[in-house]
């Protein structure tokens, strides 16, 4: 049920991506998909509606030849035309100290992520799938440890300095393995989250209420996680902010998810 609900979801996103494809003619196409769904969760309606930059967000930070289309009104998390990334707007919120996220939603766990996003984990969820990307299985923890699986997602971060001159990094130089000192050496992979049926039978996306989206400590809501064995127990926790190569707190991220199969295909 649950599966089949958020596929159908990805289903009517794709659609409405080759609907508008022969009026793109700039870098980001802000058409937004609105979406209806019933008590039960299933998709009743998908329609678009012209999107209103919110006050004080910067543009994504695309090549030229990219186009976007906007997955939500507030027009902070895109999918490429192309089906071959997932882009979404965040901020620096953390520069020092243990983590147990790389992103988390604004006003949730910032106090242990690099980045708040104010795009929606479920939205993050369904342009991966629209990417062609299907999740594995999360963390399990009984009634023995298994790592979460799914396909490699590669993710790249971007902003300005300064100076206003573009930046670009890998995300996992942004991290640093707490007893080694070294830049973080795993990637993170498309485990899928969780879904949990409310009163009623309405379904819901875990990490849209707990704001876990991306994480380096191993939590089964999450929609990437890392594939190993990394606990949430604060006393052991293997990673850090790798504070001297994140730039200052509030700035503006552009966080691009690319398919690293599409990669290794090209």
């Amino acid at each position: 049920m649950q599966t089949r609900v958020i596929h159908q979801i990805a289903k009517s996103l794709i659609l409405a991506v080759f609907a508008v494809l022969p009026s793109l003619t700039g870098a980001v196409f802000a058409q937004t998909v609105r979406q209806t769904f019933s008590d039960g969760g299933q998709l009743i309606v998908s329609e678009q509606v012209d999107g209103k930059k919110e006050a004080n967000q910067s543009e994504p930070l695309v090549d030229e030849d990219t186009k976007l289309i906007a997955l939500s009104p507030d027009n902070n998390i895109f999918l490429a035309v192309d089906r071959k990334s997932v882009v979404f707007l965040a901020e620096v919120c953390l520069r020092e100290g243990l983590l147990e996220f790389f992103v988390c939603s604004k006003n949730s766990k910032e106090h242990e992520s690099i980045l708040a996003t104010r795009a929606k984990p479920s939205l993050i969820h369904v342009g991966l799938l629209a990417m062609g990307v299907e999740p594995g299985t999360p963390v399990r923890f009984t009634p023995e440890f298994a790592s979460a699986t799914g396909p490699r997602v590669d993710i790249t971060l971007r902003w300005l300095d300064k100076n206003g001159k573009r930046q670009e990094a890998k995300a996992e130089e942004w991290v640093q393995e707490t007893a080694s000192k070294r830049q973080m050496a795993t990637h993170w992979v498309f485990a899928g989250g969780l879904f949990q049926k409310l009163e009623g039978g309405k379904n819901h996306y875990v990490a849209d209420v707990t704001g876990e989206i991306i994480g380096v400590s191993n939590f089964p809501s999450v929609v990437l996680d890392v594939p190993i064995d990394s606990t949430s127990d604060n006393s052991e926790l293997l990673f850090q902010a790798f504070t001297e190569k994140i730039p200052e707190e509030g700035t503006d991220v552009t966080v691009i998810l690319i398919n690293n199969q599409e990669i290794k295909n090209e």
